[in-house]
């Protein structure tokens, strides 16, 4: 289970350097001994990489016996859900590369097929939950060094976009009282211009969640992926 589980956390977080890097290191990364330089592969082959070790780890997980149990914060030691989280990463892989498919048609049908074999439901989806003896770290960063608060870039986006939001999520950080809109304008800081110093600039409600779920993967996402896949073979077919 255990190597099934590490395969599956690799894959997903070299997707998320390959897509914010491109070409990156992968292959000789994190050998610091033999490697203190590593040379950055081709975004191509760590992505062929990616699906080969989900292939892999869905195979040892469909034939394990052994069990993390609590020491695994996402599925509790559920081999089931991993596979299930698998194959939500490899459907969100496989439309993501799909203007590189030879056949986009099967690779379309393939995202279905994925989609079918994971999520069925919130209840499947792939979140580290916080009960109050464990806490969400942004939350839990802010309340140990009383060091974040909200800035004017987020403010001028809020109301440059009308969000009902501006008028609910900023407080006080002396004492947690609601701000309005308006009052919160002028006490906000200048990105990468604030004073140092603590409980003077406003905070924004997202600091104080103290049990918010980190999404890893959501059944939401799994569900826009099967829409845009059935959208684009709608379009195959109509053209």
């Amino acid at each position: 289970l255990v190597r099934g589980i590490g395969e599956i956390m690799l894959a997903y977080y070299a997707a998320v350097a390959t897509d914010v890097w491109g070409d990156t290191p992968y292959s000789q990364a994190g050998d610091y001994e033999n490697f203190k330089a590593p040379k950055a592969d081709k975004q191509e082959d760590i992505y062929k990489d990616i699906m080969a070790k989900l292939d892999d780890a869905i195979l040892c997980l469909s034939d394990c016996t052994n069990t993390v149990a609590s020491f695994d914060l996402i599925y509790g030691g559920k081999a089931n859900k991993w596979i299930m989280f698998a194959n939500a990463l490899k459907a969100r892989y496989t439309l993501r590369l799909i203007g590189r498919a030879a056949d986009q048609t099967k690779a379309l049908n393939d995202v279905l097929d994925l989609v079918a074999c994971s999520f069925a439901s919130a209840a499947d989806q792939a979140v580290i939950t916080y009960d109050g003896n464990n806490q969400n770290p942004v939350f839990d960063l802010n309340w140990s060094i009383d060091a974040m608060s909200s800035s004017k870039s987020m403010y001028d986006k809020l109301v440059a976009r009308q969000d009902p939001r501006a008028e609910r999520v900023y407080f006080d950080a002396g004492g947690w009282n609601h701000y309005y809109s308006e009052d919160v304008a002028e006490m906000l800081p200048e990105v990468g211009k604030p004073d140092q110093c603590q409980y003077v600039y406003p905070y924004d409600v997202f600091r104080f969640a103290e049990l918010a779920p980190i999404h890893i993967f959501s059944y939401m996402e799994l569900c826009f992926i099967e829409a845009e896949a059935n959208a684009r073979l709608g379009f195959l077919e109509a053209s």
